[in-house]
């Protein structure tokens, strides 16, 4: 597609402003193109140097909970986001999802895997996830494709993991990271 843009542009002979007015519309697209081959050929995302010195204080994204379960955020430089999965329980476990891709990947899953469609199963490159009927419970799996670590929850608790990460989509600071994120990776 990158090769056909060019092609036309060259073909067009448009100044630059008319040919600025001509692609505004599709500029969002343009570079979200951009940055998602730059990072398929770097494996680097594209960033800005900070406008604001990395120094300077960012307040915390508080942690939310649901369920028993408890989403925490840590924040690392420029638009980094890694995100923790504390199950309920008193020695629980906590279950990095780490940076942007992982935690997109693990978005994907849990929207895919909705307890209300029959869809028994998900793939993706760092997860996979799937349906178990157990007589007459469900339980969602998922599990990890580079340390093979699995958990298994209930369909209550599935559902109250999905929206733990809805509820946190909503907290002002999360898609700002976020938008940030999917600028400089191109919404892989």
């Amino acid at each position: 597609m990158g090769r056909k843009v060019c092609a036309l542009l060259e073909e067009e002979k448009l100044s630059g402003a008319d040919m600025n007015r001509a692609l505004r519309p599709y500029w969002p697209s343009l570079w979200r193109l951009a940055a998602r081959g730059h990072y398929y050929n770097t494996q680097q995302p594209i960033r800005e140097a900070p406008r604001i010195p990395e120094h300077v204080f960012r307040p915390p994204i508080p942690p939310m909970s649901e369920g028993g379960f408890t989403l925490s955020f840590a924040r690392g430089d420029s638009n980094d986001l890694s995100i923790f999965l504390s199950f309920p329980g008193q020695r629980a476990p906590q279950y990095p999802l780490g940076r942007y891709l992982l935690v997109a990947e693990f978005r994907a899953m849990l929207a895919a895997l909705d307890p209300e469609t029959p869809m028994p199963g998900w793939k993706g490159k760092y997860f996979f996830g799937f349906r178990i009927e157990r007589g007459k419970e469900t339980e969602f799996s998922f599990r990890a494709r580079d340390n093979g670590i699995t958990f298994a929850l209930s369909a209550k608790e599935w559902k109250a993991v999905r929206e733990l990460f809805r509820r946190a989509w909503e907290i002002r600071d999360v898609p700002l990271a976020w938008d940030g994120l999917v600028l400089e990776y191109g919404g892989l």
